[in-house]
């Protein structure tokens, strides 16, 4: 649960959340396992944190196939 530490953009659709992907704080995403969820923050390289209804969770971003 708790509170995203960013606003979701509500200006542009959820994109499908996948490991080769690069993502923006505040994107939202939908996850194939958690459902829709909040871009907090990028953790540095190859790390996303997103905020899903059951909480953060640190997951692969920008990898190539």
């Amino acid at each position: 649960g708790g509170k995203a530490l960013v606003a979701a953009d509500m200006t542009r659709p959820p994109v499908q959340y996948s490991t080769s992907a690069s993502f923006a704080p505040g994107q939202r995403v939908e996850h194939p396992s958690f459902g829709p969820g909040i871009v907090e923050r990028v953790l540095g390289p190859g790390k996303v944190q997103i905020h899903f209804a059951e909480g953060s969770k640190v997951l692969a971003m920008g990898r190539s196939a």
